[in-house]
């Protein structure tokens, strides 16, 4: 039931920035098919998609979920402080899967690794497709964007651990893989 309630609380939280992303996206990428002349509906429908994933992504990285709740006063932006130990987190993933078993927390252990791995496959299958001359890439731009959110989380009361950053690109290029997987797919068909 925990998974579920996870689930309906993460939904809550994107609900409204997608909401008002959309038709910004929209207007935008219009914009851009009417000076090019050219619209494909199929490859407009998976950008905007993309588009309000990469959004998704980052309203739910990027706004702790205690900031949200109304009645705790904690500054949402801060400088971080360095010298708590839970400002980053550069041990190694074995390190912390080992640590996490000895405390008998596997929900959460698993919770973490799988869902830091899927919400980047994503990234990785589509990313190739809509950036067709940075496809090579796709990994590289999955490791900067994980970057960049683990950097931001210094700044916002988020602890930022450097396996996020290894299971997200792990989720980079699973997506990638399985990108590849479809277009050798495609070519025999």
């Amino acid at each position: 039931m925990s998974v579920i309630y996870m689930i309906i609380n993460e939904i809550q939280h994107i609900i409204i920035p997608c909401l008002i992303a959309l038709p910004v996206i929209i207007l935008i990428r219009l914009i851009i098919c009417k000076k090019r002349g050219e619209y494909s509906i199929k490859r407009e429908a998976v950008i905007v998609i993309f588009c309000l994933y990469i959004v998704a992504l980052l309203s739910v990285t990027f706004v702790p979920e205690f900031s949200l709740n109304k009645g705790y006063n904690v500054p949402v932006f801060h400088l971080p402080d360095f010298s708590d130990p839970d400002t980053i987190n550069l041990t190694s993933p074995r390190g912390w899967i080992l640590w996490k078993i000895t405390q008998g927390k596997y929900a959460e252990l698993i919770r973490n690794i799988a869902g830091n791995i899927l919400v980047f496959t994503p990234f990785g299958l589509v990313f190739p497709y809509i950036f067709k001359k940075l496809e090579k890439k796709t990994v590289l731009f999955g490791f900067l964007l994980s970057f960049f959110i683990e950097f931001c989380q210094l700044f916002m009361n988020r602890q930022s651990d450097i396996y996020d950053i290894i299971m997200n690109v792990a989720g980079t290029a699973l997506g990638y893989l399985i990108f590849k997987l479809i277009q050798k797919k495609k070519s025999r068909e």
